[in-house]
């Protein structure tokens, strides 16, 4: 890990250094500071500096960091002395939300370790339910620019620091409830329903003078209904370079799980030589493939229809459930879902190859479905970060209203009372009191399909090498890509249905 030569870039399907050397990211998620409690879970049971060693200890590589918007925007709020969440560490008490955010990822990259910074959600809450305000990139309380700003803003408070690799800029996109709302807000890759939305301008001398709206070769435009996580995710990484010019960028599929439509409406910069920093990311779990199974069945028709049905009916309807038809899937069938949803960037038959990580993954129980994803995760030599590190998820002593989650996620925990035991992590690797292993057969299977960062894939006798030229680096140059926002966010869905 240590012979790391930084930055990182992206060329054809993998990660390299600044050598060439193939970089694989084995890492896990640590999490705490985008919920209420605004810092990361069990630093009132472990040193901070203890439980960066411990994560270098058991081989991983990287840490994947989540925050809230608002621990930017209110960035000299303190964490109150009153709580008990900082207990095992003293010298982080008094300080704020982002000074021990920093303190974190300074122990971490300290230690040897890289950082992807996420931002997880807007305000401080668990993640993720179809009511919780949270599925966009904005809501009432905090803006569009908000999010860019503190994109730029926290890639450039770590920017001196090459071990913070980059940023995962928002988690699993998805429609949206307004608090107070039965208006939901839809999204979709690039407010398009088949691919290829874009304006369309009567020109004269390579001047646009009259737009003509949105059309589109592959379907209807409705830019004005469905947010555009293609174009906000193109500011993304902009706002990101702006702050650190050497950051990648992991950029996530709407809903976190599928690919697809990027294949036909794929991101462009006004640099193309910044695909190099971009790196695709999805998060699997055995519930993904409920979410997306009526796209599989209608290959090449309306991208991300079956979430968006299922997200519009949630909202409607509490007693929705989604069944987990993958998690006993048989292994042809889990292959076959994950090459047609995410695993043909590795290699597409285009030859537009791509880097992808798996930015979340994790299951309870040995089922199928976690037997196969070891086993693909190795198959694919799969960049990866497992859910979580964490033995809790949320600390005794803190209060927290419910009212935002599904029955599931507020199972257990008083409606606006202080807890008097942690909510325990269910996919956690560690105990409650972050000093060992929840459950060993986790930890171990886990451990079993780490690779070295630099150095041969398992069943390699070698290191893989991919050949750079160090003078065809692409230097960002912010002129040409300016952080302008998406322009205008979507109406609510109502406005559609009612067309």
């Amino acid at each position: 890990m240590d012979d790391v030569a930084f930055p990182l870039r992206s060329v054809g399907r993998y990660i390299v250094d600044a050598e060439g050397r193939v970089v694989r990211l084995n890492g896990v998620n640590w999490y705490g500071a985008h919920q209420e409690q605004g810092v990361n879970n069990g630093l009132n049971e472990q040193p901070v500096a203890k439980l960066a060693k411990l994560i270098r200890h058991l081989g991983f590589n990287h840490v994947r960091m989540n925050y809230a918007v608002a621990m930017w925007g209110l960035r000299d709020r303190k964490v109150p002395a009153r709580q008990d969440f900082l207990s095992a560490n003293p010298e982080l008490q008094g300080k704020s939300e982002l000074e021990v955010f920093d303190a974190l990822v300074g122990a971490l990259t300290q230690e040897g370790l890289m950082v992807i910074v996420n931002c997880h959600t807007s305000d401080h809450r668990w993640c993720c339910s179809f009511q919780d305000d949270q599925g966009l990139w904005y809501n009432e309380r905090w803006s569009e620019r908000a999010w860019l700003d503190s994109l730029t803003g926290l890639a450039a408070r770590y920017a001196s620091n090459p071990r913070v690799i980059g940023f995962d800029p928002r988690n699993e996109p998805r429609p949206s409830l307004p608090r107070g709302s039965r208006d939901p807000l839809a999204i979709w890759w690039n407010s398009s329903i088949g691919g290829g939305c874009t304006e369309v301008s009567l020109n004269s001398n390579g001047e646009p003078l009259v737009s003509l709206g949105y059309m589109s070769k592959y379907g209807i435009c409705m830019p004005q209904f469905f947010a555009n996580w293609q174009k906000a995710a193109t500011q993304a990484v902009y706002a990101v370079l702006h702050g650190n010019p050497d950051a990648l960028v992991f950029i996530q599929g709407v809903f976190g799980y599928v690919l697809r439509p990027m294949r036909a409406s794929p991101i462009h910069f006004g640099q193309p030589c910044l695909r190099d920093r971009l790196v695709w990311s999805i998060h699997d779990y055995t519930w993904a493939r409920a979410s997306y199974q009526l796209d599989s069945y209608i290959e090449g028709g309306l991208h991300s229809f079956g979430r968006v049905f299922k997200a519009i009916r949630g909202m409607y309807d509490t007693r929705l459930s989604i069944s987990d038809p993958s998690a006993e899937e048989p292994w042809e069938k889990f292959v076959q879902a994950r090459e047609q949803e995410w695993a043909f960037v590795l290699a597409d038959e285009d030859g537009d190859e791509a880097p992808l990580w798996v930015g979340e993954f994790g299951e309870r129980s040995r089922s199928l479905w976690w037997k196969n994803f070891l086993r693909y995760a190795e198959d694919k030599d799969l960049n990866w970060c497992y859910w979580a590190f964490d033995g809790i998820k949320y600390p005794a002593g803190l209060t927290v209203h419910t009212d935002y989650m599904n029955a599931e996620q507020a199972w257990g925990i008083p409606n606006g009372q202080p807890l008097q035991t942690p909510v325990l992590e269910t996919f956690g690797l560690l105990d409650v009191r972050y000093a060992g292993a929840k459950a060993v057969w986790k930890l171990a299977d886990v451990i079993s399909i780490q690779s070295p960062v630099i150095g041969p894939q398992k069943n390699r006798s070698r290191a893989v090498f991919v050949d750079i030229n160090a003078s065809e680096r692409c230097v960002f140059n912010a002129t040409l890509q300016p952080v302008v926002g998406t322009g205008q966010l979507p109406r609510g869905l109502k406005g559609f249905l009612s067309k």
